[in-house]
């Protein structure tokens, strides 16, 4: 009984720790010092147009993205050549062939095969370009601390 008489207490204080304000900490990023990689920008963006932020003090780098930025040409519909060869035909017959070369540590093969695979949608994306901001006559930095809040 004594359990029974608990529950609604526990059912609290977990709605309590589940509530935004619970969270709120954990889902912010914090840095103590501008990015030196990739891995530690910080990315924004909606989805077709992005950039991610190094934070830099006394020069900032962006990199820019954009979804429609592809290696390549434009698919050009039924008159591709890929689409008149028949690349990308014959992958149920070729991926046990890619599979073994890569067994067999034959890459070379293996990269040859899987080209077979890939038909005319397989460009690579590319980057837009970097942003490179100088601020002049920043001076010395103390404090610095750069985050981005994911709940937001």
């Amino acid at each position: 009984m004594k359990t029974l008489k608990l529950l609604p207490l526990a059912f609290a204080l977990l709605a309590a720790s589940c509530s935004e304000d619970g969270h709120k900490d954990r889902l912010v990023m914090h840095y103590d010092h501008p990015a030196d990689y990739f891995e530690e920008s910080l990315p924004l963006g909606n989805g077709r147009l992005g950039a991610l932020v190094y934070g830099g003090t006394g020069r900032e780098r962006i990199s820019l993205n954009d979804i429609t930025l592809w290696t390549g040409e434009p698919d050009r519909g039924v008159g591709h050549p890929d689409i008149m060869t028949g690349i990308g035909d014959h992958s149920l017959e070729t991926l046990p062939l890619v599979r073994e070369a890569l067994e067999n540590e034959d890459y070379a093969l293996a990269d040859k095969l899987q080209q077979k695979l890939q038909g005319h949608y397989s460009e690579s994306y590319q980057p837009l370009g970097n942003l490179w901001i100088e601020h002049l006559g920043a001076g010395e930095v103390t404090g610095y601390r750069r985050s981005l809040d994911l709940g937001t």
